[in-house]
């Protein structure tokens, strides 16, 4: 649900190209703070674990460009070949 608000919100800055620079640039900061905040809540609710943040530091130190985003992919991956063993 957040992940499409984001999206929304996005596309209708996008709709709108004569909105000031200075508040393009302000909503930008929003966006972007919105989805940094959308993707930790993502990965502590798929860690959900007190050790969530040494899996991710784990996984950071063999992928350091990974991204929350990847660091839930490669945590749900390794979670369904655990579950199936």
């Amino acid at each position: 649900m957040l992940d499409n608000q984001f999206h929304r919100a996005v596309a209708q800055l996008e709709s709108e190209p004569d909105t000031p620079t200075d508040e393009r640039i302000t909503l930008l900061e929003k966006l972007v703070n919105m989805r940094k905040r959308f993707q930790t809540m993502q990965l502590e609710n798929y860690l959900r674990r007190a050790d969530s943040a040494i899996i991710s530091i784990i996984i950071r130190k063999f992928l350091p460009a990974a991204t929350d985003d990847d660091v839930i992919m490669i945590y749900k991956e390794a979670y369904e070949i655990w579950k199936n063993q």
